[in-house]
């Protein structure tokens, strides 16, 4: 095996968060993995690699560049059938801390 370090960041989000390339990168694999759902590996540059994983829903396709501003994917963690009878469920903030029905 090849001696390599890599430097990580692990990163949460809110489930159901968008995210967006915030440069332009290349989608290098997307797909199922193990028990982490979809997973997205993003190349912005040679030594550099993003991770995204539990993904819900992905909007791009492996080995396609994608530009600055552009949405990759949608974080899991959502109750689909919470979301597929009303869809603002899904985006709702009550209930998360984020100060929403605070005065």
């Amino acid at each position: 095996m090849a001696d390599i370090a890599l430097f990580a960041i692990i990163l949460a989000t809110r489930r159901g968060a968008f995210a967006y390339a915030l440069t332009d990168v290349t989608i290098r694999c997307l797909g199922p993995l193990l028990d982490c759902e979809n997973v997205m590996t993003l190349k912005p540059q040679i030594d550099t690699l993003f991770v995204f994983a539990v993904l819900d829903i992905t909007y791009s396709k492996a080995v396609l560049v994608v530009s600055d501003g552009e949405p990759l994917c949608l974080m899991g963690g959502l109750d689909s059938s919470a979301s597929a009878v009303n869809p603002t469920i899904a985006f709702s903030t009550v209930g998360d801390g984020a100060g929403n029905g605070r005065s």
